[in-house]
């Protein structure tokens, strides 16, 4: 068995504009420059199961910083930018795997050593690959009212066993 911990840091769009529940939080205010979340699974083979979810973020507040995760097979297009609400230009599709509850707001450690509040959660999400090789590609939604650290960066990592 092989684990592997793919990360990928996102920089959201500069600015403090507080996020609703339902916006997508992304590199971009245009949807057609939105960069999703990649992790390359080279080296996994075709198969792979997503075991947890860690994410870090820049700033330390902590105060309703609560997100789900989407998780695809296939780059993802969004139908909006940062700060709009989160919408697949083609909908969900069939390289949707599904969604990770990351709820900063309660168990997180705010100003840690690094100076990044983090959290991670434990999950079981199975992942077939068309070839071997390829990558896994996420957005990030806000859950409830969200106010972001300008230019605040998250880095998500998965953990997977192939």
């Amino acid at each position: 068995m092989i684990v592997t911990t793919p990360q990928y840091t996102l920089t959201k769009v500069s600015g403090t504009t507080a996020y609703d529940a339902g916006d997508l939080i992304a590199n971009s205010a245009t949807a057609g420059s939105v960069t999703p979340f990649e992790w390359s699974m080279s080296g996994l083979g075709r198969s792979g199961m997503i075991r947890r979810v860690r994410i870090f973020k820049s700033t330390t507040t902590t105060t309703a910083a609560s997100f789900l995760l989407h998780l695809f097979t296939t780059a993802p297009t969004v139908a909006n930018g940062d700060n709009g609400a989160f919408s697949l230009s083609a909908g969900i599709g069939a390289g949707y795997l599904g969604s990770v509850a990351l709820d900063m707001s309660s168990g997180a450690e705010a100003g840690s050593a690094s100076g990044l509040a983090d959290v991670s959660a434990a999950i079981a999400i199975g992942v077939n690959f068309p070839t071997s090789g390829a990558s896994i590609y996420g957005l990030l939604e806000a859950v409830g009212a969200y106010a972001p650290g300008s230019s605040e960066t998250f880095t998500i990592t998965l953990e997977i066993e192939g």
